[in-house]
Order: C-alpha cells, then structure tokens, then sequence
C-alpha cells in the first residue's frame, strides 16, 4: 500500500508540518486571549528518477520458433525474457532502495542517478529534499552508533548491538525534534514506531545469537524454518541488498515509492535492428523513494564484530 501511482507531473513537492501545533490552551472564564494563526507547511522537494530495459529477442530465434509446430516456443522465449526484465528490475530497485542516491550498480548508465535509498532518507547530517537538516533535528533520522556488535562492554548481559537498538526503537518511537505527537499532513492521533527492523546476515545472525541465552521453548516445540525474530513489535529480518554495517528500522507509514505512470515500468514501443537483427522493447519508468516524517526512522551503524 506503500507505492502510489500515477503521480506525474513536473513537480514533485509535498507539504509537511515542520513543528507541533501551539495553537491554544486553557483560558480563563472570560476567554481574552486572540486569534493564533496556524502552524505553517513546509515544503519538501524531491525530483523523479528515470528507469530503462531495452530486453532484445533476435528475429532469428522468432523465426525458428514461428515455424516449430506450436507457437507455444514462441510464448515460451518471451516469458523467459519478461522474466529475465522483472528480475533485472528487482534486483535494481532493491539495491537503490537501500543505498545513498548517488552509488551506482552494474547496468545504470554513467551520469544516472539512482532513487534516494536508506542511506540518503535515515540520515542526520546531509540534506534531504531540499532542507538541511545540519541543527534542525526534526528533519533528521535517528542514527545510533555501535562498536563491536557481538561484545557486551557494560557487562549487563546485552550486546552492544542489543542496547544500540533499543536505543534506536525509542528515539524513533518519539521522533527526537517532536514535543509530542507531531503534525503530519493528517493529525497523529496514536503513538508512532518502527514496524520493521532490516538487517544484513551477519548482524541478522548476531542479534540472534544475543537471544540465546533467554530463549525457552515449550516441550517438543522446535525451531522451524519459518521462525521469525522479533524486537518488541517489530520483525526482524535480512536482506541481502542491505547496506553492510545496518540495522535500519523502518515505520511504513513515512514511506512511499512513487510512481510517474500507472506502473512501476510500462512499455513505450519498439524498435527494429538490422545488425543483429531484432526487435527491441522500450521499458521505461520514472518512480522516487519519500519520507515525509524522516524523524521516525532509523539506523545502527555498526564498526567492528
């Protein structure tokens, strides 16, 4: 429910809140105090990241699979190259998600960029969709230090990594910068924090192994494949395309991917080859990751083992 489509248009802006409201409060019988103006938007500003497949099928395959004795070859070749054109799809868009908008990956043209990923949205120190967020602490994402995940240094039987995260869970929970439950386009009426934690293997299998020594189990329960960790509410999973050194926290509700057209890559044509002879298919999309709360989101950035 996170991707939007069919928000086109030139512009990208949406308008945030940028503090609490104070707009009243208690008053006497008589009531004598005036009018308060409302709190003002402001404006964030984020810019569409183009995308582009040109999946090639040689007319020397078409036509040998043209004259088999069923056309289904033909189906067959072509399924086989959508494939090929939604795995090359994800595996960018799931490398971009979770990078700095700039870093580039094997098959992005040079001169590209990329969409803004984690590590350009959880941030406290760069600028992100036009503010800076250098002494403006409601725009930054709360990050937390950790060195040397796996040791437990204050000797309290958690992990360093252990402590570092509960640390992130509250600072995101509170959205360090808000007084309270902030404004956003619509009123926060509940209290906001992360719902997912994503992590990379190996920190993945070191937060695991913190649990160890307080896991029970009830007799003849086993530890399927299908288990999932958990920090509180959170889920707690790994992802290959992770940042190395991350333990993001995520609130989905300050996410979206937007998307230009009504999907996330449609087709605009084709074009026919003479050397090699083929048809190429023009895919094309325009989409951008967004945060209009970054407060609420999250990283451990970890150093050492």
């Amino acid at each position: 429910g996170r991707i939007k489509y069919n928000m086109g248009g030139s512009d990208m802006k949406v308008q945030v809140r940028s503090s609490d409201s104070q707009i009243g409060g208690s008053t006497t019988t008589w009531g004598t105090s005036g009018g308060s103006t409302t709190q003002t938007f402001t404006e964030m500003t984020y810019s569409w990241r183009q995308y582009k497949y040109l999946p090639f099928i040689n007319d020397f395959q078409t036509q040998l699979n043209e004259n088999a004795s069923s056309k289904a070859k033909l189906f067959e070749m072509a399924k086989v190259q959508i494939e090929e054109v939604e795995q090359s799809a994800s595996i960018r868009m799931n490398t971009h998600a979770y990078g700095d908008g700039t870093t580039l990956s094997t098959g992005d043209e040079t001169g590209s960029t990329p969409i803004d990923g984690f590590e350009s949205i959880i941030d406290d120190d760069n600028t992100y969709a036009g503010l800076a967020r250098s002494g403006n602490t409601y725009w930054q994402g709360q990050i937390i230090s950790s060195t040397n995940p796996s040791q437990d240094d204050n000797n309290n039987d958690l992990t360093n990594l252990y402590e570092a995260m509960m640390q992130c869970f509250t600072a995101c929970s509170k959205g360090r910068g808000a007084q309270g439950l902030s404004l956003a386009n619509e009123v926060a009426s509940q209290f906001d924090e992360p719902e997912d934690i994503l992590t990379t293997e190996t920190l993945y299998r070191t937060y695991w192994a913190s649990l160890q020594p307080f896991e029970r189990y009830a007799p003849g329960q086993a530890m399927g494949p299908n288990m999932t960790l958990k920090f509180g509410k959170c889920n707690v999973d790994w992802d290959q395309y992770c940042t190395a050194s991350r333990v993001y926290f995520i609130n989905w509700k300050h996410l979206q991917l937007w998307c230009a057209g009504s999907k996330l890559i449609t087709q605009h044509g084709t074009i026919k080859k003479s050397g090699p002879v083929g048809t190429e298919y023009v895919l094309l999309g325009q989409c951008q990751l967004i945060a209009t709360g970054p407060r609420y989101l999250g990283a451990v950035r970890t150093t050492g083992s």
